[in-house]
């Protein structure tokens, strides 16, 4: 879903769609295409220009790798009044 004009000015402080893309392009370093609504861009899009920016996203995305599975085995639990081995 695209982000609203409302939206738009709450991320930028700023009406007129030229200025919002501007702060696009000065803050983030992304050219944003515009039209007469503002910058065309998802709230998605802006989320993972965030995540990147504030480096909790990978630089490079690529498949999830397999990771290894460790299964812990527990001894079983002797019996009530089974002798204890040692």
């Amino acid at each position: 879903m695209r982000l609203s004009r409302d939206d738009l000015f709450v991320i930028t402080r700023r009406k007129l769609p030229r200025l919002q893309a501007k702060w696009f392009l000065d803050y983030l370093g992304i050219n944003v295409p515009c039209d007469r609504d503002g910058p065309i861009l998802t709230i998605a899009s802006y989320e993972a220009i965030l995540a990147k920016r504030l480096g909790v996203f990978p630089e490079k995305l690529s498949a999830p790798t397999e990771r290894e599975v460790v299964i812990h085995m527990r001894q079983p639990r002797p019996q009530k009044g089974a002798p204890l081995q040692t």
